[in-house]
């Protein structure tokens, strides 16, 4: 006999999918935030590029309906910073923190693709992820100039 917490729970890749999207949709707000507060154009270019890579991967990504939060810290640090960093990064201590969180997500997600059967998401997401990581680069240049 089947049990009904079985029967009703949520599957583990559709809890990490949702959580994953959450994710990206608040990244992406933050970057788009970014972009239009920034003084300097290289920067924002950077920043419209990382809102644009956020923005196409939740299109690309299937809907999916909200699941039970994934009780996940590294998660939960992720989105924090995403929605309590407002201020204008422009500063190399600022932008070496936006790197520590591009990585985090990074690794976040690279474990997430590693770890869960994520069917049609797995290329979308594995695209996603190499973009990040060239943007995330690319960003860590600008720190050393």
């Amino acid at each position: 006999m089947q049990s009904s917490l079985t029967h009703n729970s949520t599957p583990p890749a559709h809890q990490e999918l949702y959580a994953l999207q959450q994710l990206l949709a608040m990244a992406q707000q933050y970057f788009q935030q970014q972009a239009q507060q920034s003084q300097s154009g290289n920067l924002r270019r950077q920043f419209l590029q990382l809102q644009q890579l956020h923005q196409q991967v939740l299109l690309l990504l299937p809907a999916t309906q909200p699941a039970a939060r994934a009780d996940n810290e590294r998660l939960t640090t992720l989105q924090q910073f995403y929605q309590s960093s407002s201020a204008e990064i422009g500063s190399p201590t600022a932008l070496s923190q936006l790197k520590l969180q591009l990585n985090k997500q990074l690794h976040w997600q690279k474990t997430l693709l590693r770890s869960q059967q994520l069917g049609c998401c797995h290329t979308v997401l594995l695209h996603f992820t190499a973009s990040l990581q060239m943007a995330t680069d690319q960003l860590t240049l600008r720190l050393h100039h």
